[in-house]
């Protein structure tokens, strides 16, 4: 049932102005009023974590965008090694089949 959702009294007296009785009980001025004030604050604090979370995934995006840097810098630096030792390795060959002849 809907009356057991969190924020149902809330939420349903602040969306449905024209209501005056909910579960059998009058909703009255001051009730509307804190009712408005309450679903305001929650949705205020949903925002709010909203935002927090948003913040964490940016934060989260830019850490993989640096590790991915990071790991490109690296996998060249690690390309410029290997065909630095293919150099000195065909050297090495020519070397060898040249002291052969």
């Amino acid at each position: 049932p809907i009356v057991n959702v969190e924020g149902y009294y809330n939420s349903s007296i602040c969306t449905l102005g024209q209501i005056r009785v909910l579960d059998n009980v009058r909703v009255n001025d001051a009730d509307r009023a804190a009712a408005e004030d309450e679903f305001l604050n929650e949705q205020l604090a949903f925002n709010d974590r909203l935002e927090e979370l948003h913040e964490q995934h940016e934060a989260e995006l830019r850490d993989i965008n640096e590790k991915r840097k990071i790991s490109a810098r690296e996998a060249e630096n690690l390309r410029a090694q290997l065909i630095q030792s293919f150099v000195k390795l065909e050297e090495v060959v020519t070397k060898g089949r040249d002291r052969i002849r």
